[in-house]
C-alpha cells in the first residue's frame, strides 16, 4: 500500500531489491538477444542509420525519422558503431536501457510510494513481455522509455515535494524522450496538470514556479513542433495500411499491458481515485492522458500502439499499487495467503513470456531467408512481404513491398522467366484474398518457418515455389 509519510531516505532493502531486479530482468534481456531475426521495423532501422552519414544513396523519405528524433539515431549509431552491425550488436544498448530503468524506477518510487508498491512495480516491468520485446529490439521506443519513464517517476517525486530542482530534472528528461520519440511530448501535459491539480489537494506545496518551469518547457516542445517536426513530417504517414483507428487502438493500448494486468492497473486507478490525494492525482492523470493518447492520435497520424509504449508506466505503477494493497490486506491474515496473491497476480503474463521465449515475438525471417539462399539458382527471383528485411538478410534486391505483398506485384513478375521464390508471412491476420488465390494456382508451398506458442498468436513465415508458369487467375 502507498506510504502516508514517505521515507525521507533510501534504505540498503531498497538498494539490494533493486541489485536483485535489475539481475533477474537483465538475464531475461540478455537471453537470446542476437538469436532471434530480424524484424522489418528492425531492418528499416539500419537504413535510416545509414541515411545519417551518406544521405545521397537513399530516397529523402527514409531520413525522415532520423532528423524528427535525433538523439534516438544519434545513440543507435554510436551503438553500431561499438558493439557491430549484428542482431546482438544492435539490440544491446535498448536491452541494458531497458533493463536499467526498472532498478531506477524502483530506487525513484521508493520514497514517495513506499516499498511494496516499488517492489511490486519492479516486478512487474521486469517479466512484463512488451517490455522485454522492446528492450530486445533494435529501434528506438525502449531508448525512448528509459527517458520518458524517469521523467515521469522524477516528476512524481517533484510533485510529491515540490522541488524545483526536481521539475528540471523532469523537464530535461521529457525533452530527451521526445528527441526519442515525438509522441513523448504529452508528458509536460501531464506534468502541468499533475502541479495545477495540487491547488485544490495540497494548496501549501502548490508553486507558481513549479508552473512557470513546466509551461515553459511545454511552449518549447510546442515551438519545436512547429518550426522543426511539422516541416519535416508533413504527411509522412497519414494513411498508412497498417495504421489503427481509434478503437482498435485502444484495445492494442490495453493489450501491450496485457489484459489481466491491466485489470488489476485499473483497481489500482480506483485505488488512487478514492485517496483524492497529490501522489494518487498524478498517476490517475498520467493513466488519463496515456489512454487519450492511444484514442486521438489515430485521428491525426498513422498510429501503432507501440508509439504510447514510453509513457505506459501510468498503466504499471497503478499495477504495482492494487499488489500492494492487496499484500497489505491479506497479510496480517496470512502471509502464505498474501505472497500466493501477490505470486498470482505476477505470474497473469507467464504464458505471453514463456510463449516470447520460444520465437521473440517476431517472425522468423532469417531461417526462410536462409533457406531460399540455400537453394536459389542463378537469374531466379525473390518476393514477399516486407521488402527491407528480407533485401537484408537475401543479400539482393527482392521484389517485394515495403509492407504485405500485393497480388499485382507477383503476377507481374509471374511474367517473367525463372522460378520465383516467395516468402510470405501469416498470423491471426491473414494474407491478402487475391493473393491467397493466386499462390495455390501457381505455386507450392515448401517450407514453413513457425514455433508453437502458449498463447494465440502466431508467426508463420511460409516459403512458396513457383516453378510453372500459368495465367494469373
Amino acid at each position: 500500500m502507498i506510504q502516508d509519510r514517505p521515507d525521507r531516505r533510501v534504505p540498503v532493502a531498497c538498494w539490494i531489491a533493486a541489485i536483485i531486479l535489475f539481475a533477474f530482468s537483465g538475464g531475461l534481456r540478455a537471453y537470446k538477444l542476437g538469436a532471434w531475426s530480424y524484424s522489418s521495423d528492425e531492418a528499416y532501422t539500419h537504413l535510416e542509420v545509414e541515411t545519417m552519414d551518406e544521405p545521397q544513396r537513399f530516397d529523402p523519405h527514409l531520413s525522415t525519422i532520423p532528423r524528427v528524433i535525433p538523439l534516438a539515431f544519434h545513440l543507435h549509431r554510436f551503438a553500431i558503431a561499438s558493439f557491430g552491425r549484428s542482431e546482438f550488436g544492435t539490440r544491446l544498448l535498448p536491452a541494458f536501457l531497458g533493463t536499467l530503468s526498472i532498478p531506477i524506477l524502483v530506487v525513484l518510487l521508493w520514497r514517495p510510494l513506499g516499498s511494496t508498491v516499488a517492489i511490486a512495480t519492479g516486478a512487474i516491468l521486469a517479466i512484463w513481455p512488451e517490455h522485454l520485446f522492446q528492450s530486445q529490439q533494435h529501434r528506438y521506443y525502449a531508448i525512448a522509455w528509459f527517458f520518458a519513464s524517469l521523467g515521469l517517476a522524477v516528476g512524481f517525486s517533484a510533485a510529491v515535494d515540490g522541488s524545483l530542482r526536481r521539475w528540471l530534472i523532469a523537464c530535461a528528461l521529457g525533452w530527451l524522450a521526445v528527441l526519442c520519440h515525438t509522441m513523448c511530448a504529452p508528458i509536460f501535459a501531464i506534468f502541468l496538470m499533475a502541479e495545477l491539480a495540487k491547488w485544490p489537494f495540497d494548496r501549501a506545496k502548490f508553486n507558481w514556479k513549479s508552473v512557470a518551469i513546466i509551461g515553459g518547457n511545454a511552449i518549447g516542445v510546442a515551438t519545436y513542433y512547429v518550426l522543426r517536426i511539422r516541416p519535416l513530417v508533413g504527411e509522412f504517414r497519414s494513411n498508412e495500411e497498417w495504421a489503427y483507428d481509434p478503437i482498435r487502438a485502444l484495445f492494442g493500448a490495453v493489450q501491450m499491458i496485457g489484459w489481466p494486468t491491466f485489470l488489476i492497473a485499473a483497481f489500482g486507478w480506483m485505488l488512487l481515485i478514492h485517496r483524492r490525494d497529490v501522489r494518487s492525482v498524478y498517476w490517475c492523470i498520467a493513466a488519463a492522458v496515456w489512454l487519450s493518447l492511444s484514442a486521438v492520435l489515430p485521428y491525426f497520424v498513422s498510429f501503432h500502439t507501440a508509439y504510447v509504449f514510453p509513457l505506459a508506466l501510468a498503466a504499471i505503477v497503478p499495477a504495482g499499487v492494487a499488489i500492494a494493497e492487496v499484500y497489505a490486506w491479506l497479510r496480517p491474515k496470512s502471509l502464505g495467503l498474501a505472497l500466493a496473491a501477490v505470486a498470482l497476480a505476477l505470474a497473469a503474463p507467464l504464458p505471453s513470456l514463456l510463449s516470447y521465449a520460444i520465437d521473440g515475438g517476431r517472425y522468423d525471417y532469417r531461417s526462410a531467408c536462409q533457406y531460399v539462399m540455400q537453394r536459389k539458382q542463378p537469374g531466379e527471383t525473390i518476393a514477399g512481404h516486407n521488402k527491407t528485411v528480407l533485401d537484408y538478410y537475401c543479400g539482393e534486391s527482392t521484389i517485394s513491398a515495403y509492407g504485405r505483398l500485393g497480388y499485382e506485384e507477383l503476377a507481374e513478375a509471374a511474367k517473367k522467366p525463372g522460378r520465383i521464390w516467395i516468402i510470405v508471412t501469416e498470423s491471426r491476420r491473414p494474407i491478402d484474398d487475391e493473393l491467397a488465390a493466386w499462390l495455390p494456382k501457381n505455386a507450392i508451398k515448401v517450407a514453413r518457418f513457425r514455433k508453437p506458442r502458449y498463447d494465440y498468436y502466431e508467426y508463420c513465415v511460409d516459403v512458396y515455389l513457383s516453378e510453372v508458369r500459368r495465367p494469373d487467375r
